[in-house]
C-alpha cells in the first residue's frame, strides 16, 4: 500500500512554509521563555518578555493574564488596568 507524500513544487511554497514555520516556533519560544521566567519568579524579566511580543499577541486573552499575573506577583495592582484590558478586548 502506498502513502501518499506531500511534496512542495514551487520553490516559492517551500520559501513560504519555511517563514512560516519560523516565525510560527519563534514567537513560541518567546512565549515560552517568557513563561519560564513567570513560573521562576523573575516578573520582571517576563514582563519584558512578553511585552516584547508582536501586538496582536500581546493583546490575547492569554498574554495579558499572564502580565497580570506578573504584576500580581509585583504587587503592583494599580498598574493592571483591568477596565482598559476589558475596553480594548471589546
Amino acid at each position: 500500500m502506498k502513502t501518499k507524500r506531500t511534496t512542495i513544487t514551487n520553490v516559492y511554497d517551500y520559501i513560504a512554509h519555511t517563514v512560516t514555520t519560523a516565525g510560527i516556533l519563534s514567537l513560541l519560544q518567546c512565549i515560552g521563555e517568557a513563561y519560564a521566567s513567570l513560573t521562576q519568579y523573575e516578573c520582571r524579566r517576563a514582563i519584558e518578555m512578553f511585552q516584547a511580543l508582536p501586538q496582536h499577541q500581546m493583546a490575547t486573552g492569554w498574554v495579558m493574564a499572564m502580565v497580570g499575573r506578573a504584576l500580581f506577583e509585583l504587587q503592583q495592582y494599580h498598574e493592571v488596568g483591568w477596565g482598559e484590558a476589558c475596553r480594548f478586548i471589546a
